[in-house]
């Protein structure tokens, strides 16, 4: 069996830097939620607060180290999940701490195990790496999973987040790992917001690999037209839990089962 992705990835585009919700996309009970909020703010306060019911499951900042007009600032992510328990789960709502972003997104996909999932929501693994070089592509190297290795029938989504909004379309996706092969390294869309200072974002996913995890990823997202592909990439590993094993039948034996009873 292997994880999927139901329908389209949700994007939301807030239009002011407090309280906002993240449009969830199509799903149905037993889905596992997951929403990537990716922006740009300096001294920030994170985690954000979070609707009761979901849980944080990864956050942090990268220090760019670059200041090109608008796009100064430190990008930052934020990756929330919840299994959802209808088909019409509320939109959760990221309240920002006591310094607010200068700009942000939202990406949101609903994602089906067939065996069920093999990493509690708390516990779901996330790595990340900065990309300090401002020249094309968004390019970094996150580190292994370890114990969170995904396995063959698992499921990798990438998120990519610049501090720029002059991005017009998400081009070329690559994502490789030395001791992964196959499958497909599939690209969704470019998200951005003009909000404050801009940023853009990105999502992508590797399905259908085989092998097993050797060392870290080499990720990469070119982004058109955009004047500042440097920022970070997050890499988020779905596991299935393993099949239940099929029950034995032990045969009858009809001597020495049956005989002693019919005897009686």
């Amino acid at each position: 069996m292997t994880v999927t992705r139901r329908g389209a990835f949700a994007t939301t585009v807030p239009a002011t830097a407090g309280a906002e919700a993240a449009t969830l996309p199509t799903h149905q009970t037993g889905d596992l939620l997951l929403v990537a909020e990716l922006g740009k703010y300096t001294g920030a306060t994170r985690p954000m607060g979070l609707t009761a019911g979901w849980t944080m499951v990864a956050n942090g900042g990268f220090a760019t180290g670059q200041s090109n007009g608008n796009d100064t600032g430190t990008c930052h992510f934020q990756i929330a999940a919840k299994v959802a328990a209808s088909s019409s789960e509320t939109n959760p709502t990221f309240t920002p701490g006591a310094t607010a972003p200068n700009s942000w997104e939202f990406i949101a996909g609903a994602y089906i195990f067939p065996n069920g999932m093999k990493d509690a929501v708390g516990s779901i693994p996330v790595v990340s790496a900065v990309d300090t070089v401002t020249t094309s592509p968004l390019s970094a190297s996150p580190a292994a999973f370890g114990a969170g290795a995904p396995l063959p029938g698992d499921l990798i989504v990438m998120f990519g987040i610049t501090p720029t909004d002059t991005g017009t379309a998400l081009g070329a996706v690559s994502l490789t790992n030395a001791g992964l092969s196959g499958g497909t390294v599939t690209g969704g869309s470019l998200v951005n917001n003009a909000l404050g200072q801009d940023t853009g974002a990105a999502m992508a996913e590797w399905a259908g690999f085989t092998g097993a995890e050797s060392g870290a990823y080499s990720a990469s997202m070119t982004i058109t037209s955009s004047t500042a592909q440097y920022g970070g990439i997050v890499l988020v590993s779905l596991r299935e839990a393993a099949a239940a094993a099929a029950a034995s039948l032990v045969p009858l034996n009809p001597t020495s089962q049956l005989l002693p009873i019919l005897t009686r």
